[in-house]
């Protein structure tokens, strides 16, 4: 909750929502998260050495795309730096 009082939530807002997430279970949350947070409608993000777990990351995955760190960009829908941005860096 620090980090959306953080983005200007009201402290008394922020433990209303903590108070509602405490009630929901774990089982209740798994079966969301198995409705919405589907292999096609999800990104997951990986941040290290990709050689030290790409082999077993593509066994559970699948295809999986490996970006730079110097091509990252976490706003980005694609998280790829612009053409622009990423020659700026480059410089």
């Amino acid at each position: 909750m620090a980090s959306a009082m953080l983005r200007g939530l009201e402290p008394d807002e922020a433990f209303q929502i903590a108070d509602r997430l405490s009630d929901v279970s774990a089982e209740e949350a798994a079966q969301v998260a198995a409705e919405y947070l589907t292999k096609d409608r999800t990104s997951l993000v990986i941040v290290g050495k990709a050689e030290d777990f790409l082999e077993d990351l593509q066994a559970l995955r699948g295809e999986v795309e490996v970006i730079a760190f110097d091509d990252l960009d976490l706003a980005a829908s694609n998280l790829r730096k612009s053409a622009a941005a990423a020659s700026a860096g480059g410089e």
